[in-house]
């Protein structure tokens, strides 16, 4: 699935969240946590703060774009790891600058 946000230029509220956890998940290149989201999103986005319980709300609000798998289902606390399905397309600008911001992090 592919989701055309390339005329879309103000990616910066909090509806938008989605869409850097989908370029985060995408960029990181495999399944991660809600715990890795969050840091990696807090470093990339610092002028919006974001927690775990907040990335999973975005995750579940989303189920077409987002998968989410269980890890170790015989202990107690269950992880969970989220992959992405939907491929984005930014706006040229806007990628530019999440990949200027990624290579900090990443």
């Amino acid at each position: 699935m592919i989701i055309d946000l390339s005329s879309n230029h103000h990616l910066q509220g909090k509806r938008f969240d989605w869409v850097k956890v989908a370029y985060i998940i995408s960029k990181a290149g495999r399944p991660i946590t809600a715990n890795q989201i969050n840091y990696y999103f807090n470093r990339m986005f610092t002028n919006s703060y974001c927690n775990t319980q907040r990335i999973s709300q975005v995750i579940r609000a989303k189920p077409d774009y987002f998968e989410s798998m269980n890890k170790n289902e015989r202990n107690i606390r269950i992880t969970r790891l989220y992959d992405t399905i939907a491929i984005i397309k930014l706006n040229q600008t806007t990628y530019k600058n999440w990949e200027n911001k990624s290579k900090k992090v990443f």
